[in-house]
């Protein structure tokens, strides 16, 4: 599957299919284990804390028994969860996701080249944001991903970059090389970008990695990114 889908994933980026930069909001303590074991977690559907994650409407249950229409919802319930979602986005300047996923501003921002490692990113599907469930057809299987890549349309500020694998779950490990950037919060402390340094240098390996940290507009409601030295 993997194999098939990464050169796949490398010519939807070359033709701005698909975003080639991608990144995962963080606190300062899962930046630091991610430093020592450079790994994701990739959730079954059931894990989310969202209860409406992969929930669907079938096109169908008009003309079928509601014995089989439970039974088919199960089964693909069931499909759904034996994926694995890693959850990215594109958008790597946003304050709310700042607040929400990166321990309000104390953490940082772990930002990835997809084409570095398309292995470890494929298959990436971009999120479509909607007000109602997907409509999943017998007819059309293919939908079962799309029902795996819709959210609510409230959660749209998020930007999201969904990489979905079969049979996947939990820890994976990604190339070195594919993380280029680190981007501290706006509220991260020195000790803490230290800590983060420090370990960088411990571990090896990421002498490529730019380091920025964001600062507070003084003038709107928005966050300036600024280089940060070794």
């Amino acid at each position: 599957y993997e194999q098939i889908a990464a050169p796949v994933l490398c010519n939807e980026i070359a033709a701005g299919k698909l975003p080639r930069v991608v990144g995962k909001y963080r606190s300062i303590e899962q930046t630091m284990m991610f430093l020592k074991k450079p790994a994701m977690w990739f959730a079954m559907f059931s894990e989310f804390n969202d209860p409406f994650e992969g929930k669907f409407c079938l096109a169908d249950d008009a003309r079928m028994p509601k014995k089989q229409i439970q039974r088919l919802r199960d089964g693909i319930t069931r499909h759904l969860d034996s994926y694995g979602v890693l959850c990215l986005t594109y958008n790597l300047n946003n304050i709310l996701m700042w607040a929400h996923y990166a321990d309000k501003h104390h953490g940082a921002i772990l930002v990835f080249d997809m084409t570095e490692d398309p292995v470890f990113f494929s298959a990436p599907f971009e999120v479509t944001y909607t007000f109602n469930y997907p409509a999943y057809s017998l007819a059309e299987h293919k939908q079962t991903l799309r029902c795996m890549a819709t959210k609510f349309m409230r959660w749209h500020h998020e930007n999201e970059i969904r990489v979905l694998k079969p049979n996947c779950h939990g820890l994976r490990t990604v190339k070195k090389k594919a993380l280029k950037k680190i981007v501290f919060g706006c509220k991260a402390s020195d000790e803490n970008v230290a800590r983060v340094i420090e370990e960088m240098k411990v571990q090896g390996g990421y002498e490529h990695v730019v380091l920025q940290k964001a600062v507070m507009s003084k003038h709107a409601y928005e966050l300036e990114y600024v280089d940060v030295e070794r």
